[in-house]
């Protein structure tokens, strides 16, 4: 068996002699796709292991107790007796703020953490003074109220070292420039530059009152740093705080007791989620590069079976099988698949390092330079999965060939039900591999059947549009030839434009969805964002909270009160409609704090879509809910919720469901009740002020922190631009997968174009023998590569623009805005570079002498 394996190998070697550039060009099919995975894949698993490996320095300590209000006697006495031995502990106490720096006048929200003398108990702090010198944390401590912030909050607020901001009425001196801190720059969703100060000076800003979101810090580091998670586990069964328990806005803890746990690890999941999520989609893109990179190992390994096909009647003759044949073009390929693993795997390491190198300042933690050898392990085997499989159909198609038959000059079959059949086997197999890719059973098949879906489209469309083009008669022949040329069958134009769109509708795709969330954001789109959204307005500040607004805009600001409670009880109306046990994550879900609220009528920002509107009713209270979060919630009409609200619980049945436009400027909310239902519970307001322009909006920003301390103002426009920043980064991170899908759907249309050498090269021969010139054929090839990029690029980003759609406006519930001219100028490369691309992948067969042409003929 061996022996006969090693003469297959050495047969399958002489077969492939003279095939240099078919056997480059499905290398390079391989690599492009192998080297688009394992970049993402490195780049990923050197994220997430930064993100394990510096947790302990990022929080600052092993584990953090956090709460709604300082720990009581009990608890500490509790702690203490849990503490290993050596184990350290640092309090620290956290709010977010508006803070006002008199020099300017300027105002911004900013977290502040009050902190100790030992600050901090893992991980570093530096601080540099105006001469560039390090200070140490004592700095804080001095006599005179002093902190420390970022550069960005002091360009923020124009405030120099050595300049005041003012906390309510505390004068505090900017003492020093923070450079690090534990978990700084950690939380791409910050609500403000970070500021430190001493919890000494913090109490004598009188922040701490009734209203304030403040968050108490209990740090805990450990001698060993293995100690941390048996030791949270000890401290959740001793106070009985949930395991999966959760915060809100500003820190704030939402389980029954106030209390959190967290160790270092879970205390950075949100930024581990957020960039497993990324690498889950940038996965799939890569994978997209791969299946591309499939199709053009079809058409090389097509076109080599068809120039060889005398060989393999010879081979027949003497005696080899079809199955022989077979396994000599398929280990052809896997072997080639293999070198294209290989040089894909080290190209994605130059990426993924090239990526680490260009991102380092955006990314919240460093990553350093590196090598994922299972990274690259996995690539190379998905490029020879992907080689050999999709070098298994144009085989297959020649098995019922016989030598006579080959002779003859006999076509080889289609055979359509094998082709269904491992079409099958192909979207089980590679959907199994996006399932694996994305992390989810249901994303990735969905995935790869979106791509099957778009193939087809464009296949439909391009058997529609490429005959058309093919009758449209010009006076220039060589025009008229390159035109003529997108109805030949045997030159697979379809193919190419299959290609070529999946490629532009996977990038264009993302420049819509782009284009819409930064327009949504932009603040001067038509209608109008509000320009702050306020929060914690306290039933006694509205009067004066709203006079201070008409004052500043001659409009009154847009109040709605907030009740916080609890969900503890769903009583269903058909009890056996529910019957599933709720996963953890669904549990977690409904026992969050949930923000209430009520009003007497229905605004214009929403619609009822199911039922009737609230009636306030003091026996009966009802309930009104949003359409997509009582979908989320598992709940629906009639259904009754149970909800705790300062110790009273409230019966209240969902009598109506409602579509809410949150663009809108008037806060909303999840859940309504009926006015009587909550009236008299303990309630704070929020407000959203009209549109102002910026100097107007600075100046009220000020005032408010400055007469209502307590009260959070949040600039609208800022949000919107920190958002859309991140939202920048992600596209270029996407952009940068759309790159290696073009250069697949490149190399493919090369691959077609090769596929085609020994017609086109007759083609040549003809047309120079009866006077054509080489600029002709030259002319000819550019007219049918471009229609072919024109038409490819035109259907995939016009299918890009529904897949758009899709995203935005029916998920995001956004209208679409499309970007004209990016759009316009990605058509127009991709023309410019198809029209480049099949003349080179077309040289030889143009170059070669007619005689010897029509002797092959």
């Amino acid at each position: 068996m061996i022996g006969r394996w090693l003469a297959e190998l050495r047969l399958g070697w002489w077969m492939a002699r003279g095939q240099r550039t078919r056997m480059w060009l499905l290398v390079s099919c391989i690599a492009v796709g192998v080297a688009a995975r394992v970049c993402v894949a490195s780049f990923s698993v050197e994220v997430e292991t930064s993100i394990t490996r510096e947790a302990r320095s990022l929080l600052g300590a092993d584990l953090e107790i956090g709460a709604n209000a300082p720990l009581d006697d009990a608890h500490r006495a509790s702690l203490s007796r849990l503490l290993p031995r050596g184990a350290t502990i640092e309090e620290q106490t956290g709010l977010a703020t508006m803070v006002v720096a008199p020099f300017s006048g300027n105002s911004h929200l900013v977290e502040l953490h009050a902190v100790e003398p030992n600050h901090p108990i893992s991980g570093v702090t530096v601080i540099h003074g105006a001469q560039g010198q390090v200070l140490p944390i004592d700095v804080l401590f001095q006599a005179e109220p002093t902190a420390v912030m970022t550069r960005a909050g002091m360009d923020l607020l124009d405030v120099p070292l050595g300049g005041e901001l003012v906390f309510n009425h505390l004068k505090v001196r900017v003492i020093g420039e923070l450079d690090a801190d534990p978990g700084l720059g950690a939380n791409v969703f910050a609500l403000g530059p970070r500021v430190l100060m001493s919890r000494a000076n913090l109490a004598k800003t009188d922040l701490l009152g009734y209203g304030s979101r403040v968050r108490y810090s209990t740090l805990i580091t450990c001698p060993n740093p293995m100690q941390g998670e048996p030791l949270a586990g000890m401290i959740r069964r001793a106070w009985r705080i949930p395991e999966h328990a959760t915060q809100g806005f500003a820190g704030r803890v939402e389980s029954d007791n106030g209390l959190i746990v967290r160790t270092a690890p879970e205390s950075q999941s949100a930024i581990a989620n957020f960039f497993h999520t990324l690498s889950d989609f940038l996965s799939l893109v890569s994978l997209a590069s791969l299946l591309l990179g499939g199709v053009g190992v079809a058409s090389v390994v097509r076109a080599a079976v068809a120039e060889r096909l005398d060989s393999v009647a010879t081979i027949q003759v003497i005696g080899a099988s079809p199955a022989t044949v077979q396994r000599l073009f398929i280990g052809q390929a896997l072997v080639l698949g293999l070198i294209g693993g290989v040089a894909g795997a080290v190209l994605g390491v130059v990426a993924q390092n090239l990526l680490v190198w260009l991102l380092a300042a955006a990314l919240p933690i460093h990553v350093p330079l590196s090598i994922d050898p299972r990274g690259m392990v996995v690539g190379v085997g998905l490029g020879i999965l992907t080689a050999g499989f999709f070098a298994w159909l144009p085989v297959y198609q020649v098995r019922g060939l016989t030598p006579l038959g080959i002779m003859r000059g006999e076509e080889p079959g289609s055979a359509r039900l094998a082709s269904v059949g491992i079409a099958a086997l192909g979207f089980l197999v590679f959907g199994l591999v996006a399932a694996w890719e994305s992390g989810s059973w249901v994303v990735g098949p969905i995935f790869v059947a979106a791509l099957v879906v778009g193939a087809a489209t464009l296949s439909a469309l391009a058997r529609i549009i490429l005959p058309l083009l093919a009758r449209v008669r010009v006076g220039v022949f060589a025009i008229r030839h390159g035109l003529g040329n997108l109805g030949r069958a045997g030159f697979h134009p379809g193919s190419a434009v299959v290609a070529i769109g999946l490629s532009a509708l996977i990038f264009g795709s993302t420049q819509v969805h782009q284009a819409s969330i930064s327009q949504e954001l932009n603040p001067g789109r038509q209608g109008g964002l509000p320009s702050l959204f306020c929060l914690d307005i306290q039933q006694e500040q509205v009067a004066d909270f709203t006079s201070l607004i008409h004052a500043a805009c001659g409009a009154d600001p847009l109040l709605a009160p907030q009740i916080h409670g609890r969900l503890r009880t769903i009583l269903y109306a058909d009890p056996g409609k529910h019957r599933a046990k709720p996963s953890n994550k669904d549990e977690e879900y409904r026992g969050r704090e949930q923000n209430l609220s009520y009003r007497d009528n229905l605004d214009a920002e929403e619609q009822v879509v199911a039922g009737r509107w609230l009636h306030d009713d003091p026996d009966h209270p009802e309930a009104s809910l949003e359409r997509r979060y009582a979908a989320n919630l598992g709940v629906g009409l009639h259904d009754i919720l149970r909800f705790e609200v300062q110790g009273v619980m409230i019966d209240a049945e969902i009598t109506s469901l409602r579509n809410v436009d949150w663009r809108g400027i008037r806060p909303n909310f999840f859940i309504l009740l009926s006015p009587s239902a909550l009236k008299d519970a303990p309630q704070s307001f929020i407000a959203s002020v009209p549109t102002l322009d910026e100097a107007t909006r600075g100046r009220l920003q000020t005032v408010i922190a400055s007469r209502f301390p307590n009260v959070s103002s949040i600039d609208v426009a800022d949000v919107a631009l920190r958002i859309s920043l991140i939202i920048d980064r992600i596209t270029q991170a996407v952009e940068v997968m759309g790159g290696f899908t073009l250069a697949a759907g490149l190399v493919v249309l090369l691959g077609i174009a090769l596929s085609t050498a020994r017609e086109r090269q007759l083609d040549a021969a003809l047309i120079s023998v009866l006077g054509g010139r080489p600029r002709t054929l030259v002319l000819s090839l550019v007219t049918e590569f471009a229609a072919l990029g024109a038409v490819g690029g035109m259907v995939g980003l016009g299918l890009a623009v529904a897949v758009g759609y899709l995203q935005v406006h029916e998920q995001l519930n956004i209208p679409i805005s499309i970007p004209y001219l990016k759009l316009a100028a990605l058509w127009a490369t991709i023309t410019a570079v198809c029209a480049i691309a099949g003349p080179l992948g077309c040289r030889k067969a143009i170059m070669a002498p007619p005689l010897q042409a029509l002797r092959d003929a």
